[in-house]
């Protein structure tokens, strides 16, 4: 504390307050981060899920212009 009776006086009911609202915004933001955490994992497994599915259908479509390119040689070709 000073002597200079113009600086505001911080006493231990201010300081618990000031802890009390540090604590509440602590909670808080641990919460935001839980929740966050949560949408990212559900957005990284929807990503992969998607990769698979595109992959799968590559796949498909490569197949599909082996057989339309197989339909398009000359019988003498095919043996």
């Amino acid at each position: 504390m000073s002597d200079n009776p113009a600086e505001p006086v911080v006493d231990l009911a201010y300081i618990g307050r000031a802890l009390q609202r540090l604590t509440t915004e602590m909670a808080a933001f641990r919460d935001e981060m839980r929740v966050q955490t949560a949408m990212i994992a559900r957005q990284d497994a929807a990503i992969v899920r998607l990769a698979a599915s595109i992959a799968g259908q590559d796949a498909t479509l490569d197949a599909m212009l082996d057989q339309l390119r197989a339909i398009g040689r000359p019988a003498s070709a095919h043996g």
